[in-house]
């Protein structure tokens, strides 16, 4: 596991992208890949290291725009 320890940081920053890229007609995309799948990948990625405080952050924006599992994950986090 610690061999693939430095992808960590390409996952961070590849869903960080997706949210500066957002939303475009310009190409086709799958619905939510640059907003609330971003945001509610981050705070997957972000809870899983411990991060709390982002992984709420990421899941209540992923929620803001209407993503019911980060709904329900906040739930669970501030139970």
């Amino acid at each position: 596991m610690e061999r693939y320890a430095y992808v960590f940081s390409f996952i961070e920053r590849s869903f960080i992208r997706c949210l500066e890229i957002g939303g475009t007609d310009k190409y086709d995309r799958v619905r939510g890949t640059d907003g609330f799948l971003a945001a509610y990948n981050l705070g997957v990625f972000y809870e899983v290291t411990g991060q709390m405080e982002r992984a709420i952050h990421f899941y209540e924006q992923s929620a803001h725009e209407g993503y019911e599992k980060a709904s329900e994950r906040l739930k669970t986090l501030k139970q």
